[in-house]
């Protein structure tokens, strides 16, 4: 679920990782809820990781000791992490660009459709999440109700189509939604969408190498 924020340093990669809220050295842990989480708190969780992005930013600007390229830096994500970094994509004009790996969106089908079903052993309460209590934070936050004329940016896709915790069905529906909103403002060619076959929720090899290639074009395209 990671999110990582990508910076230039003399021509190589400068990269920083970011826990989400509620996960890693971030999870409140207590008697009751050890190994557990709370889903109906994944959405905020979300959106408040990337609250902490500005404050990342300014530190790295205060504190680097060498010199970066601030008017480059892009934000990675992977599973849910690709929904902290779509959601920093249209909140802040530093982020350029956005990679979501494997990753998670049509947050309004999800609920309904219960994929969060697989998480129910690591989950807080027994139907995992209950629609009622995070619908304002899908109304509120999915990416897709905020990219808007001002905020558009690239944004590289990553899917494996024997994907079975995102499946694929859903990932098309969701990028055709955001295209729709992109090529309204003639930026449609910003999208890119990459599907692996014989690849499920994981990150490959083949995914990373791609990866890599488009992250050296914003590079060059940002000169």
């Amino acid at each position: 679920m990671n999110c990582i924020l990508r910076i230039i340093w003399q021509g190589m990669a400068f990269f920083v990782a970011i826990d989400m809220h509620g996960h890693g050295e971030r999870r409140i842990v207590t008697d009751n809820n050890e190994g557990k989480y709370d889903f109906n708190n994944i959405f905020k969780d979300t959106y408040m990781t990337s609250c902490d992005i500005p404050n990342i930013i300014e530190h790295i600007k205060a504190n680097a000791n060498y010199k970066l390229d601030l008017d480059n830096i892009g934000a990675v994500g992977v599973s849910n992490g690709a929904n902290i970094a779509l959601i920093s994509g249209y909140r802040f004009k530093e982020i350029k660009y956005v990679v979501s790996i494997i990753g998670v969106f049509n947050w309004s089908y999800i609920v309904e459709n219960n994929l969060f079903s697989v998480f129910k052993h690591y989950a807080t309460i027994p139907t995992v999440i209950e629609k009622q209590k995070v619908q304002d934070d899908i109304n509120n936050y999915e990416p897709c109700n905020n990219y808007t004329q001002g905020n558009l940016k690239p944004i590289l896709f990553l899917h494996g189509q024997m994907d079975t915790a995102v499946p694929q069905y859903t990932i098309n529906e969701y990028f055709k939604r955001l295209y729709s909103v992109f090529d309204k403002f003639g930026k449609g060619d910003y999208l890119k969408f990459v599907r692996y076959p014989n690849t499920g929720h994981e990150v490959t090899n083949v995914m990373i190498s791609d990866l890599l290639v488009w992250l050296s074009e914003r590079k060059n395209t940002a000169k």
